[in-house]
């Protein structure tokens, strides 16, 4: 394997790793506003959001997928949408929780190579796409 082999393998593995990273579904208790986010330890999280939030914050239910998915949740019930990963408690958005997310205690992934964010995330795949060019060429 060559130097853009290996660094795309490593690459990707990485990626394969952050899309184990909980998407949690959250409700601000005062307020019932419901955050979208990602995190490697979601119990931590809903700490700090409901100090942030001076409410208690509740998780409602979590799926895998990172980053990734996250931004997909965020397109998909855009229209609830309150400003930054905060949306209203649509019915929509309250049946999809209900329904198709995980009600057990979260996974927690620990970060192989430092903290999981989302320029991280965007640096990885702009990285995996310039090695696939260099390796198509």
């Amino acid at each position: 394997m060559n130097g853009p082999e290996v660094a795309l393998k490593t690459i990707r593995k990485e990626l394969r790793h952050i899309a184990k990273v909980p998407v949690y579904f959250a409700q601000a208790e005062r307020t019932s506003e419901i955050k979208i986010g990602f995190s490697t330890n979601v119990d931590n999280r809903m700490y700090q959001l409901s100090n942030q939030r001076w409410t208690n914050v509740t998780l409602l239910g979590w799926i895998p997928g990172g980053p990734k998915v996250e931004r997909e949740m965020h397109q998909k019930f855009a229209e609830f949408s309150i400003g930054g990963e905060w949306f209203s408690p649509a019915p929509d958005l309250l049946s999809f929780i209900a329904t198709s997310t995980r009600h057990d205690e979260p996974v927690w992934v620990p970060p192989k190579y430092g903290r999981i964010t989302d320029m991280g995330y965007d640096s990885l795949l702009r990285s995996e796409a310039r090695y696939l060019a260099r390796l198509s060429t």
